[in-house]
């Protein structure tokens, strides 16, 4: 097991439920770090939860070294793309994003 990564695959717990309500995952590959996703549940949303959990996990990859930070997030997602713009993320068109094998 890589010790790399520790510590970047954060949840969001209800307080009041314990239920786990809010995820994010991030890696760090050494050079940029990565928020490969983020999920709130839709009766939860819009409360913040999403905006915690990407500062923390913004916090746990520059504590690794990471001085860039990029997130994936499908175009359509206006949700997702207006949080990460509210906490400073650029938007950057100089990417292609290839795939192979299973498409969805």
């Amino acid at each position: 097991m890589s010790s790399r990564n520790k510590g970047l695959f954060l949840v969001y717990e209800d307080p009041s439920t314990k239920e786990i309500v809010g995820t994010v995952m991030g890696g760090w590959d050494g050079w940029r770090g990565w928020i490969y996703k983020l999920a709130v549940s839709p009766e939860h949303r819009r409360r913040g939860i999403g905006n915690e959990l990407v500062v923390a996990v913004s916090d746990g990859l520059r504590k690794t070294g990471a001085g860039i930070i990029r997130a994936y997030i499908e175009k359509e997602n206006e949700a997702s793309l207006g949080l990460f713009r509210e906490l400073g993320f650029v938007p950057l068109d100089d990417f292609v994003i290839v795939t192979q094998g299973r498409q969805q």
